[in-house]
């Protein structure tokens, strides 16, 4: 599996949520930083080749459908970014996080209890 470039990221970000979909579906999918149609179709053609996409023929159009899921994606990401940028070590991630200027206190309260539950578990 490769890492995701920003934009394939966002297009693949929009397929995730609508669980297949057409291009001119994915573009209106996007808010914000929308991309244009021939932007889009170039990064599921990227998509299509890297193994996280496949098409459906649906007479001249192309239905798009996730092949690799959010969560499969996401633990591959998480787990090279932990061994590429901390030192392999989910220790370090999480004391980055912790220190971080935006974490709430909330947030740390509920790590504490999610920390807990996994020792128990």
């Amino acid at each position: 599996m490769k890492e995701l470039t920003r934009a394939e990221a966002q297009v693949m970000r929009a397929l995730w949520k609508l669980n297949g979909a057409f291009v001119k579906d994915l573009q209106s999918q996007m808010k914000g930083n929308k991309l244009a149609y021939n932007t889009i179709s170039t990064q599921i053609r990227t998509l299509v080749v890297k193994g996280y996409v496949q098409f459906e023929k649906h007479g001249k159009s192309h239905k798009y459908i996730p092949i690799v899921s959010k969560e499969e994606y996401l633990k591959f990401f998480i787990s090279n970014t932990i061994t590429n940028y901390f030192d392999d070590s989910a220790y370090n991630l999480l004391e980055f996080i912790v220190k971080g200027k935006k974490t709430d206190l909330n947030e740390l309260d509920d790590m504490i209890k999610l920390l807990r539950w996994k020792k128990k578990n």
